[in-house]
Parts: C-alpha cells; sequence; structure tokens
C-alpha cells in the first residue's frame, strides 16, 4: 500500500488531534450518562431488531423503543447487529458509542490522506483545519452519538473500499460494497460510476456479495422466511420514501416549493413524477461530469489524474445521497469529506474571494443549525426551511464547478509546459 493511502504513517504527526479528540468524545458519553440522556434510540432499533430475528419474532412493522422505531434495514444487515445484541444493552450502547468515535475520527484521518491522491499540488490539511471540520459538523456528529446512528460507519467503510480500489484490490471493495448496501441501498448511486470507470471486478463481485448475503438469509430462515423478510423490507422502505416532496433537505422539495408548488398540487401527476425526472437530471449531470474528466485524462500525460478524479467524484457522490432520500440531519455526514476538500482548497489562498464567499456561506448553512446556539425558533426555522440541504447542495456544486475550472485546468496547463 503507498504511503499516500496510509494514514498509520502519519499517525504520530497527528497524536495530537486523535487524543483531544478522543477526550472531547468521551467528555460526551460521560456527560449524556450523568444528565440521563444516554438514550441511542437508533441503536435501540437495531438492538432490539437483532433480538427478535434470533428469537423468531416479528421485526418489520414493528416499533422497537419508540413509537417511531421501525427497523428499516435488510434482513443481511441484523446478522451485523447480532453480536452486540448478544450483551446487555447498556454495555452494548456504550460500545456501539465507542464504535461511532473511532469511525469518526478515522474517517477524518482517511479523508485527509485519500484527498491528496493522484494530486500534482498537495492540500496540506493541518490538525487545525481538522479540528475545523469537527466544528462544523459538531451538530450531526453529536446527533449521530446521541442517538446511535451508524453514518459515520457507513463512511469509514465507503473510504475504505475507496482505498482498496484505488490499491488494486477490486474483489475486497466489492465484497464490502455489497455490506453496505445491506445497510443503506441508497449508495447504489454509486455504480454508474464504478461502470463509468471499468471497475468490472469490483461490480461482479459485489453482485456475488449481495447473492450470498441473500443465501445466508435463506439458510438461518428458510426459504418461505426469507421471501417473507425480504418482501416485508422493500415495504418498509417504500412506506418509509412515499413523501420525498415533504422532505425539507431534499433536491425535490426544495424545487417543488420555490418552482412548482403553485402550478402542481402534491397529489398531481407532476408532482408524483417529479423525484424521478430530478434523478434523471442529477444523473445526467454527474454523468458529463464523470464523462468530461474521462474525456480530459486520455489527452493529459499525468497518470495519476484518472486517481484523483475518481477520490473527487466517489465522494461527491457519496455527500449527495442525503439530498436523494427522506432522512435526517445526521445523515449529512456523509459530505464531511467534501467540506474537508474545500477547506483545504480555501486555505490553499488560490481561488476567487467570491469562491471563497460562496463556500464560506454554504459551510454556516451546513453547520449553523446547532439548537443551544441559535436557539429554539431559529432552528426550528432552519429545519423546517431544508437550510441543511440547501447547503449541502451548495457544496457539491462549488466543488463541481472548481474541479472543472481550476483542477483540470491547471493540469491542462502543466501538460503544455
Amino acid at each position: 500500500m503507498s504511503s499516500s493511502l496510509n494514514p498509520s504513517l502519519s499517525l504520530r504527526s497527528r497524536s495530537e488531534f486523535i487524543i483531544i479528540t478522543s477526550i472531547v468524545l468521551l467528555a460526551v458519553l460521560v456527560l449524556q450518562i450523568i444528565n440521563k440522556r444516554f438514550w441511542m434510540h437508533d441503536f435501540e432499533v437495531y438492538y432490539q431488531a437483532a433480538r427478535a430475528f434470533a428469537g423468531g419474532r416479528q421485526v418489520y412493522g414493528q416499533a422497537f423503543g419508540l413509537e417511531s422505531g421501525f427497523y428499516k434495514y435488510s434482513p443481511f444487515a441484523l446478522f451485523l447487529f447480532l453480536p452486540l445484541s448478544l450483551l446487555p444493552f447498556g454495555f452494548a450502547k456504550v460500545l456501539f458509542f465507542l464504535l461511532i468515535s473511532c469511525a469518526t475520527i478515522t474517517s477524518v484521518l482517511f479523508c485527509s490522506k485519500l484527498l491528496n491522491v493522484g494530486r500534482g499540488n498537495p492540500l496540506t490539511f493541518s490538525n487545525g483545519i481538522l479540528y475545523l471540520l469537527l466544528g462544523i459538523i459538531s451538530s450531526q456528529v453529536f446527533r449521530e452519538l446521541h442517538l446511535g446512528n451508524i453514518n459515520m460507519l457507513l463512511l469509514l467503510l465507503l473510504l475504505i473500499i475507496l482505498e482498496l480500489i484505488l490499491s488494486g484490490k477490486q474483489s475486497a471493495a466489492g465484497l464490502l460494497f455489497s455490506i453496505v448496501l445491506f445497510i443503506k441501498p441508497h449508495f447504489i448511486i454509486l455504480l454508474p460510476l464504478f461502470f463509468l470507470r471499468k471497475y468490472y471486478t469490483c461490480l461482479w463481485v459485489m453482485l456475488a456479495g449481495l447473492v450470498i448475503g441473500v443465501l445466508l438469509t435463506v439458510m438461518v430462515s428458510g426459504v418461505d422466511g426469507a421471501i417473507m423478510l425480504h418482501k416485508q423490507w422493500l415495504l418498509t422502505m417504500q412506506i418509509h420514501n412515499q413523501s420525498l416532496l415533504l422532505a425539507q433537505d431534499t433536491i425535490y422539495s426544495w424545487l417543488y416549493r420555490i418552482m412548482f408548488h403553485f402550478i402542481a398540487p402534491e397529489a398531481s401527476v407532476f408532482a408524483k413524477a417529479l423525484p424521478l425526472l430530478i434523478i434523471i437530471a442529477a444523473a445526467a449531470i454527474f454523468g458529463w461530469f464523470v464523462v468530461s474528466n474521462i474525456r480530459t485524462e486520455r489527452k493529459l500525460p499525468q497518470p495519476d489524474l484518472q486517481k484523483h478524479s475518481f477520490v473527487t467524484e466517489f465522494m461527491l457522490l457519496t455527500a449527495l445521497v442525503p439530498n436523494l432520500v427522506l432522512t435526517d440531519s445526521e445523515h449529512f455526514l456523509l459530505s464531511a469529506p467534501v467540506i474537508l476538500l474545500l477547506l483545504g482548497i480555501i486555505r490553499q489562498k488560490r481561488v476567487s474571494p467570491w469562491f471563497s464567499g460562496l463556500t464560506v456561506l454554504a459551510i454556516l448553512l451546513y453547520g449553523m443549525n446547532i439548537h443551544d446556539l441559535v436557539g429554539a425558533a431559529f432552528s426550528g426555522w432552519l429545519t423546517q426551511n431544508g437550510i441543511l440541504g440547501f447547503g449541502n447542495l451548495m457544496l457539491i456544486s462549488l466543488t463541481i464547478f472548481w474541479f472543472r475550472k481550476h483542477e483540470i485546468t491547471v493540469n491542462k496547463k502543466a501538460a503544455i509546459i
């Protein structure tokens, strides 16, 4: 494995960041316990669903913990939570909190390395920049820890998949990707990118992994039981995503509220078709972005430009997921790599003032909704109007613009020289 991909090579220089961040996260754990707020309602759903599965009881359509605590992941994902479900709930909560904390720290370190893969002019990510990133995403990180969600674990898995592909280990990447899809099928958004980049081995192994996962469920629950579980899962997913226009942070909601709600009632055919039309448009735009990058790479002699482009494309698609599905604010943690990239770009001071200004604005829109800081009324307004989602779209758009107008231009000039 090359040094540019191995975060352990820089652990000594990152020791201060690791220690201080660990202390802060442990303090959050202690304070949550002291204040009797160590609830982790989302983890309770995974925990109780796994116990129900092991005991042959109802998994889907059953509220675990809160009235809204329905299990929404695949039957295979239950196997991942089974080991923790064997432990007492209090101990399992602490262990899962520590797993999320470790994933948070490790993901930030991975990002700081992967963003420089194939880059001719490396970005400098000081510990101060990493602290700033954590400050920006602090609201989402706190909700992740408080609820016991799995977004940081998923982000870490996705970054490992990216590293494996860059290292030429497509089979391992494909197998790991199949596990990610069993947890969150939304990441199917990455499949066209893998196809355009001709990572066919990864795709075939991913498909084989999905088949193996389904067969494992069949072996445990029987054919009829597995079919019933998968039907119930698909129905749960369908019910969960049936109100996309009302999900404030999605692209659909933004465009519908701004442009179409005057002329197309929510029950109209056009309103119901709008999410599909937007997905097609987004796919076309991003397809153009990737194809344009591939054509540029063929014309330039830099051998690592393809890796650099792929890293950016991968992280942008990952960041786009929360804008396309009905989800909670902590899922926008998937945008952490994009935010770190933009922070590194601004630190270089090689961008125009207007770009820096828009980036700062986008970051504010993304991270300003800290309830105790802005107050309940303003926090509610920010939530109801999808300001987090709009800020995330700004971050993605600015990154695409910068990559095509700056990164590609710089590489072209270097090729001419």
